[in-house]
């Protein structure tokens, strides 16, 4: 990475964190996962390794997401501010994703150009379209998806091209 990309970076990092700054300090509304922090809080030893196992207690199935929460507990207490913070932090790793996607893009066709990338990882960072997943603690699953989702195509993108270029 170049040092300018770096410098470029550091601002979307900083740009995610100013503009979603005042929900850090947001309650849980009624739109948040009220009742899964509920059933974290009420039971203190669950095993890892039953969550991988699917209930009929008529919540849906997502164990990753259920982990982070477990963690939240044990870390935060699941304080409502913490939560949000980390979605906070989620939507800036996405948005760094989304510029170094459209980086590796980018270089594909020959566009060696920073600004680019950049311009696409703004518009990603402040669209409005976002905001219910950063803001609600609920839209974490939106989140981690985005985030695994952009980790595969870079990859996909990188692998396919060492591979044209006869690295692998």
């Amino acid at each position: 990475m170049k040092m300018r990309e770096g410098y470029l970076v550091a601002f979307l990092a900083f740009l995610v964190l100013g503009i979603y700054y005042p929900a850090i300090f947001a309650p849980f509304n009624s739109v948040d996962d009220v009742e899964m922090v509920n059933h974290v809080l009420n039971s203190a030893d669950v095993s890892l390794w039953q969550l991988l196992i699917p209930r009929s207690s008529g919540y849906y199935y997502r164990p990753l997401l259920y982990y982070t929460y477990v963690l939240d507990y044990h870390v935060w207490g699941l304080h409502e501010s913490f939560m949000h913070l980390e979605n906070v932090f989620l939507h800036a790793g996405n948005t760094i994703l989304v510029f170094y996607l459209a980086a590796t893009v980018s270089r594909v066709y020959g566009v060696n150009k920073v600004l680019v990338p950049f311009c696409a990882a703004v518009l990603f960072a402040i669209h409005p379209v976002n905001t219910e997943a950063v803001i609600w603690v609920s839209g974490r699953t939106d989140l981690m998806a985005g985030f695994f989702l952009l980790m595969a195509m870079i990859l996909l993108i990188k692998g396919l091209r060492e591979q044209k270029l006869g690295y692998l």
